[in-house]
């Protein structure tokens, strides 16, 4: 019996096998979870080999930051300090920059804690927020937390950090993958983001809900999504069409598959203009009604 991390429930269910770890549902919360958690150890090793794909999205980053940072000078117009926990390349604090905050990161890895510190010349410490607590004094208006919360192994301690953090009426800003999005129900074992010793939790809207201290309370949630989810959803719905679908269709797809495997250069950028750069974007905020999207995004307030 494998008991739920975040709300104690016995019953979860064996849901997928990753290797040698398990993925675990809880019905009552709507959590997955990796089973057995890995070891400080194991973790450690994985990071130290970990590349981060930052770099080939700069892009893509630094324009949903400007909407990100858009949205929290709404919420709070006062607010002039900001530090992001986990900064990668800095891209965020780049744009913060910008809008005239006063910009602060912690960045455990070297590579990136020296990009941001030798190219965008912005004000930074090469640690964790472990340390980071034990000598800081400050508190800011604005705390960014984007993409990590599902690679901690205990995210109700973790938040209940970053809440003190925070000066009162501060916005801490969470951002993380959604289980509840077309994009897990479409690609299910395939998942996207089923990465093992990487990330421990898949969160829904209402498994976060059970991580927020008392001090802090959500003022606002939005889900976001990518072309690419699009595609992949799209592929997914045409591969079910195609199995369920008679055996001449079937025989009909595979030998006009068969003709395309190998497809001239022209025949792939003509579908990567019309799929990827035209289709896909204009459709994909389709997938964000009813925040059903594939990621999370939580802003909360100090109490």
């Amino acid at each position: 019996m494998v008991i739920c991390g975040l709300c104690h429930y016995r019953k979860t269910q064996l849901s997928y096998q990753k290797h040698h770890y398990q993925y675990y549902f809880c019905p009552q919360c709507q959590t997955l979870f990796l089973h057995p958690l890995p070891s400080n150890k194991e973790l450690s090793v994985y990071y130290k080999k970990f590349i981060n794909s930052a770099p080939q999205q700069e892009r893509l980053i630094r324009l949903r930051s400007k909407s990100i940072i858009g949205k929290l000078k709404k919420l709070h117009p006062k607010g002039v300090s900001l530090i992001d926990i986990g900064c990668g390349y800095g891209f965020f604090l780049d744009e913060a920059k910008k809008k005239h905050l006063t910009v602060f990161g912690i960045e455990p890895s070297m590579q990136s804690f020296n990009y941001v510190k030798n190219i965008l010349k912005l004000n930074i410490l090469n640690t964790d927020l472990e340390r980071f607590l034990k000598s800081n004094r400050k508190r800011f208006d604005f705390v960014i937390y984007s993409h990590v919360i599902e690679h901690v192994k205990h995210p109700k301690k973790v938040i209940y950090q970053l809440s003190k953090l925070l000066k009162p009426s501060g916005i801490l800003y969470i951002e993380t993958p959604n289980l509840n999005s077309h994009l897990f129900y479409s690609e299910k074992e395939n998942y996207t983001f089923l990465l093992p010793r990487e990330h421990l939790w898949i969160f829904s809207l209402k498994s976060f809900s059970k991580l927020i201290p008392s001090n802090l309370s959500i003022i606002q949630v939005n889900t976001i999504s990518q072309p690419e989810h699009f595609m992949g959803i799209l592929k997914n719905i045409f591969k079910n069409y195609l199995s369920t679908s008679t055996v001449q269709t079937t025989k009909a797809c595979k030998q006009t598959q068969n003709l395309n495997q190998k497809p001239t250069k022209i025949l792939k950028k003509i579908k990567y203009i019309l799929l990827d750069e035209m289709f896909a974007p204009f459709f994909t905020p389709l997938l964000n009604q009813n925040n059903l999207g594939s990621i999370l995004q939580i802003y909360l307030i100090k109490k």
